[in-house]
């Protein structure tokens, strides 16, 4: 059922892309679900790349114990705003948000761009 959800919103499985290509930002996504409280990470899971409006999403998928239902659906774009406007109509299908996270990379300090000097007379 989830997958249909996805698919008509206009999101789309890439069943060629290797989701170990983004094996860091799963990291991330499983560390940042289990600091919330969210089900376990240990019951089966589903690691998929989709393709909407144009970008990538990377969705993670828990399971239930029996492997009958998505217990949580987390996902993480590299685009601001893809993720505003998925959650949008999955809203609008009937899915309930527990929470949004966007995370961004940490940027490091610059060197400034001009450099101040003293001479001496």
């Amino acid at each position: 059922m989830l997958l249909v959800d996805l698919q008509i919103i206009g999101a789309k499985v890439l069943k060629r892309t290797d989701p170990e290509k983004y094996s860091k930002q799963y990291e991330i996504m499983k560390s940042t679900l289990k600091a919330l409280g969210l089900p376990s990470l240990g019951s089966t899971r589903e690691e998929l790349v989709l393709r909407f409006k144009g970008r990538i999403i990377l969705a993670m998928l828990v399971y239930s114990c029996d492997n009958s239902i998505v217990r949580t659906a987390a996902f993480t774009a590299f685009s601001p705003g893809v993720l505003t406007k998925l959650v949008r109509k999955l809203e609008a299908n009937g899915w309930r948000k527990v929470s949004m996270l966007e995370l961004r990379p940490a940027r490091t300090t610059r060197q400034p761009r001009y450099s101040t000097f003293s001479t001496g007379a």
